[in-house]
């Protein structure tokens, strides 16, 4: 019986001590605006852009501590967006939407493509735009952004729930398939060229160096090593408590952050085969995405939040 108890208060020793390891301290909230329901984040310069149930709305955050809208664009419901230059590409209902933000106060529309299905992701280099949609993924040339012209339909059908572009390389987040790698260099003919074992649910992506992470629902975060990119392998994974409800990610230095259903985790990605949770924020949930800046994360949900991460990135 003294052995059990002994054993029993060994227990719960180590579990204070995994407990205070995390530090919930570690994101402090210094400012926010409200903007409405928030699904897709990107920041240029001083502007920070958000798109949610009505177009996007443009925050100056010059002063993080008190951010002030400063512009709002209108259209449907719009899942995604991505800021390249003075034009923001936004995925809006059924439409690639391009909008010129060279005036962020009187933001205008310049040019749009429907498509069959629901627009859910975007994103944009100097010539290209890329959508994913329920439908899958579509690539644009956008070179004159009043006419953008269809140059290709990947995906047969399935839908696509985030994008990320790497040189001549696309990482398309397919929750039926996992993340798929495709070449883009010619962007007519899209070339898939591996998938990411492992990757099922993927909601978010984020690419490191050498590490790709992903944002998978249910089953929290999956890293692969992408250095030989034809036969990526997964070397490690991070699973919560809360039942991995990962659903968007991003990342600088050793450091990630991972948005999901029940608050942001923190996570030192040092050694990626193990990484470990250092703190976290409870106060927002089932946030759809996040960026940083610095030493600041900006967060879309029914007000844009500032939190000022205390660590080194």
């Amino acid at each position: 019986m003294r052995k059990k108890s002994i054993l029993l208060a060994l227990v719960l020793f180590l579990a204070l001590v995994l407990i205070s390891c995390r530090d919930t301290r570690i994101l402090k909230p210094i400012g926010s605006v409200r903007t409405g329901i928030g699904y897709s984040i990107d920041i240029k310069d001083q502007f920070v852009y958000i798109s949610g149930n009505d177009g996007f709305s443009i925050v100056n955050v010059q002063n993080p501590e008190k951010p002030v809208r400063v512009g709002k664009f209108l259209a449907d419901t719009s899942f995604g967006l991505r800021v390249n230059g003075d034009l923001v590409y936004l995925a809006s209902s059924q439409n690639l939407i391009i909008v010129d933000v060279n005036d962020p106060s009187n933001p205008s529309e310049v040019g749009h493509y429907q498509i069959n299905g629901i627009a859910n992701t975007v994103e944009a280099g100097s010539n290209y735009a890329y959508l994913g949609a329920s439908t899958g993924l579509y690539i644009f040339d956008v070179v004159n952004p009043v006419s953008p012209i269809l140059l290709a339909a990947y995906g047969e059908g399935k839908e696509v729930r985030d994008i990320v572009l790497n040189g001549d390389l696309l990482y398309v987040g397919f929750p039926d398939r996992g993340v798929q790698v495709i070449d883009i260099s010619n962007p007519a003919v899209p070339d898939l060229i591996a998938t990411i074992p492992d990757t099922g649910g993927v909601q978010g992506v984020y690419i490191g160096d050498k590490y790709i992470f992903a944002a998978c629902h249910q089953r929290g975060i999956k890293i692969a090593n992408v250095e030989n990119i034809y036969n990526p392998q997964i070397v490690g994974s991070y699973l919560d408590n809360d039942g991995g409800e990962a659903l968007a990610v991003w990342g600088k230095g050793n450091i990630l952050f991972v948005a999901d259903n029940f608050n942001i985790e923190v996570l030192n990605i040092e050694d990626p085969v193990r990484p470990v949770e250092i703190g976290t924020y409870s106060r927002v949930s089932a946030a759809h995405d996040l960026v940083g800046d610095q030493s600041l994360i900006f967060i879309p949900h029914t007000r844009l939040l500032v939190l000022e991460f205390e660590g080194d990135l």
